[in-house]
């Protein structure tokens, strides 16, 4: 539950009205229950809901960016089915693609959450001898080749060699094991876990900004910003499924009404294979993944 109000922000709850508002509409739609004043479907609340925002997602793409994305092939299924009456299908596509951007909103917020938590563990200062002399410094001015001090209890300011004393190390952040281990002179140390036991002191063999937490919070930072080779080919896919799909149902259009006189026939045809290719899954299934690999990798 704490988890849960620490994601919910203003636009998460009104996201999450939304939802709820969205799947009671969709609910009564199926089964005729419940009609809008002047006879309209509530499905009409969905769209209304969460197509438009998609809809207007996809025209800013196109006209802004010049680029032709799923939402693009969303927003067509979207409107063809408007445009043939079927409301329910309609506001069905609208309401999976609105669960689904919610669901990669949370993994992106847990994410974001293990960067933070990784980042608390850092040390803000640091315990270093100088000519001779003890003084306590901020752990941004520890330089390689400084002698550290370091006590029960505290963490390490970065990485180093072990110089003089020993030490029973918590190197869960790092490695996973739960179990302290026993480091004695010659031992490698690093910045970020915890000295449990003991009083030492070693070598430092990077400064705070390349120790192996930085790195690895440096390279959480990179992945949760920048776009995987897997999220690029499958927004590249996207494009030609949007192409693909659009050309069939236009030749599906065409060739039913070669065949049919009734045109409504046939474009009903042409919507029903932008519906049935509308990419739902094939749209968020690799962000999402990519996002919860993070925040789980952040753990």
């Amino acid at each position: 539950m704490d988890r849960l109000k620490e994601w919910v922000t203003d636009e998460a709850k009104f996201r999450l009205v939304r939802i709820v508002v969205s799947g009671i509409a969709l609910v009564l739609s199926l089964g005729k229950w419940v009609t809008l004043p002047g006879g309209p479907d509530t499905a009409w609340i969905v769209v209304v809901l969460c197509g438009v925002p998609i809809i207007a997602g996809a025209v800013k793409a196109v006209v802004t960016e010049r680029d032709i994305t799923a939402d693009v092939l969303v927003s067509l299924a979207l409107l063809g089915s408007l445009y043939a009456r079927e409301f329910f299908a309609a506001g069905e596509v609208a309401f999976i693609m609105e669960i689904g951007s919610a669901l990669e909103d949370y993994t992106a917020a847990k994410a974001k959450k293990g960067i933070q938590e990784l980042i608390r563990l850092l040390p803000k200062r640091a315990r270093v001898r100088r000519a001779g002399k003890e003084e306590t410094i901020p752990v941004e001015q520890v330089k390689a080749g400084d002698t550290l001090i370091v006590l029960t209890g505290e963490t390490i300011p970065t990485d180093g060699i072990l110089t003089a004393g020993t030490a029973t190390v918590d190197q869960s952040v790092m490695t996973g094991e739960s179990l302290p281990v026993d480091k004695t002179a010659g031992d490698t140390v690093i910045g970020g876990t915890v000295n449990r036991q003991g009083v030492f002191e070693y070598t430092a063999t990077a400064e705070a900004a390349d120790s192996s937490l930085q790195k690895m919070i440096d390279l959480a930072r990179e992945a949760d910003g920048n776009k995987a080779p897997i999220v690029r080919l499958a927004d590249k896919w996207a494009a030609w499924l949007v192409a693909a799909a659009f050309t069939a149902a236009v030749l599906t259009f065409l060739v039913n009404r070669a065949f049919f006189t009734d045109p409504s026939a046939a474009f009903l045809r042409a919507v029903t294979v932008l519906v049935v290719v509308c990419p739902c899954a094939f749209i968020l299934a690799t962000p999402t993944a990519i996002m919860a690999g993070i925040g789980n990798a952040t753990r």
